[in-house]
């Protein structure tokens, strides 16, 4: 979750292993329990923007260093792909079901669609 959205979900093996969006990736990097003695531990730079003035696409696109101008037009739908693994990020590939946020995703899937319907019925969608 980032700045009041779900970005990415996966079972926590596949999420650490395989992470697929960059806030994801980011984070995992900055793990002190990943660092080398005497080596800087990567950090994600920039501020989580205030809540009164999200950005208008993806909320990680103005600390992603692989932003697009696309990132920034509009907002990123959470979309699911064939594993079954959610992601709001349109460098990661077109999902299979995009903007079925308020449906709950395909109904396949055990365990995300509660959390898309949760994210729904807190009004947290973009």
């Amino acid at each position: 979750m980032y700045a009041g959205q779900v970005v990415e979900t996966a079972d926590i093996e596949t999420l650490y292993h395989s992470p697929r969006h960059p806030y994801t990736r980011a984070l995992i990097a900055a793990n002190p329990a990943g660092a080398i003695r005497g080596e800087l531990l990567p950090s994600i730079p920039g501020q989580v923007p205030d809540p009164s003035s999200w950005p208008a696409g993806c909320h990680f696109a103005p600390r992603c260093a692989l932003a697009r101008p696309q990132c920034e037009q509009a907002p990123v739908p959470l979309g699911w792909d064939q594993e079954g693994r959610a992601n709001r990020c349109v460098l990661v590939g077109a999902p299979v079901v995009s903007g079925q946020l308020d449906a709950g995703g395909p109904p396949e899937v055990d365990g995300p669609p509660a959390m898309a319907q949760r994210e729904a019925e807190m009004g947290a969608t973009s």
